[in-house]
C-alpha cells in the first residue's frame, strides 16, 4: 500500500488535531465538502480496492442505535460514511482501517468532526438504505458534521471512562523496547501510530525493528466493542506511513500474515 493523497503534511497535522466528537450541531455537512470527500474516496479506493466508502449527507440517526455504551450517546449528526470491505481479501479488516482513517484524517483537515463507530449501528437498516456491493462486510460507520463548540459533560465522561487520552508507553508498545538509536523516521512513525484511535482505547498495535525494517503486529486476535483488532491496526498503519513520509523517508509497505500486519521498508 502507498498513500494515495498528495498533501502528507496536511494529513499528518490532522493526527494531532483530531478528536472523537459525539455531540453535533443539527445540520449536514456542505455539498462542496461532500464532493471533495467523494473525490478523496476515489483516490483511496484505487489504492485499497477491497474497501468501499459510501458517504451519505443525511440519515445518521436512522441507522445508529440509540445507545449509551463504549462510544457514548451520539446525537445531532446528520451526515455519515459507511466503510465496507470485501471479505475475499485476506487482510480486508486491515485495509478497512487503513483506508477509513485516511478518509477520517482528510475530513479532519477540512474542519469536519468525526467519530469512528463500530458495532452500534443497525446493519439491516444500512443494507436497506444503501446498495451494498456483494460479499462486502460493514466494518464501521463514521459520523460527519460540525461538533458543538464545547464538549458536553457526557463527552467528557466518556473520555474519562474509556481513557481515550491515555496512551501506552513506548516501552509497552515496542519489542523488546523503544530504542532511541533507531532511525529518526522509525521513531517518528511509531509516535504517530501511538496517537491512533482504537476501540475502547485498547491500542492493540505493537512494533519491532528488524534489519532497519519496522514491523507492525497485533497483540491480540480478540475483538472488542464490535471491532476487530486488525481494523485498529490498519488505522495505526496509516499513521505509521504518514509519520515516515512526513519525515521525508521513502518507503514501501508489504502485507504480512496475521497477526503480523505489515512491514515498512525504507527505499
Amino acid at each position: 500500500m502507498k498513500l494515495p493523497l498528495n498533501n502528507i503534511k496536511e494529513l499528518y497535522k490532522a493526527i494531532e488535531t483530531r478528536q472523537s466528537r459525539r455531540k453535533y450541531k443539527s445540520k449536514p455537512i456542505g455539498q462542496s465538502q461532500i464532493e471533495t470527500l467523494r473525490e478523496t474516496v476515489k483516490l483511496i479506493e484505487q489504492e485499497a480496492p477491497s474497501v468501499k466508502i459510501i458517504i451519505r449527507p443525511e440519515g445518521f440517526e436512522r441507522i445508529i442505535k440509540n445507545i449509551f455504551g463504549f462510544y457514548g450517546l451520539i446525537s445531532g449528526a446528520w451526515s455519515y460514511a459507511v466503510i465496507l470491505a470485501d471479505q475475499a481479501d485476506k487482510n480486508y479488516q486491515v485495509q478497512a482501517g487503513y483506508a477509513g482513517e485516511l478518509f477520517v484524517l482528510k475530513a479532519t483537515s477540512m474542519d469536519i468532526d468525526t467519530c469512528w463507530i463500530g458495532g452500534f449501528y443497525d446493519a439491516e437498516k444500512i443494507e436497506r438504505e444503501l446498495e451494498l456491493p456483494p460479499n462486502h462486510e460493514i466494518m464501521s460507520v463514521v459520523s460527519l458534521g460540525k461538533a458543538k463548540d464545547k464538549k458536553t459533560i457526557s463527552e467528557k465522561l466518556i473520555k474519562k471512562v474509556t481513557g481515550s487520552a491515555k496512551r501506552k508507553s513506548f516501552s509497552k508498545l515496542c519489542y523488546p523496547d523503544f530504542d532511541e538509536d533507531w532511525p529518526e523516521w522509525i521513531k517518528l512513525s511509531i509516535k504517530a501510530a501511538r496517537q491512533a484511535p482504537s476501540a475502547v482505547n485498547r491500542q492493540p498495535w505493537r512494533f519491532k525493528v528488524e534489519n532497519n525494517k519496522l514491523i507492525l503486529y497485533s497483540s491480540t486476535e480478540e475483538g472488542k466493542g464490535g471491532v476487530s483488532p486488525y481494523l485498529d491496526c490498519g488505522i495505526a498503519l496509516s499513521h505509521l506511513e504518514l509519520g515516515a513520509r512526513n519525515a521525508g523517508q521513502s518507503i514501501k509497505i508489504r502485507e504480512l500474515v496475521l497477526p503480523e500486519i505489515a512491514e515498512i521498508i525504507p527505499i
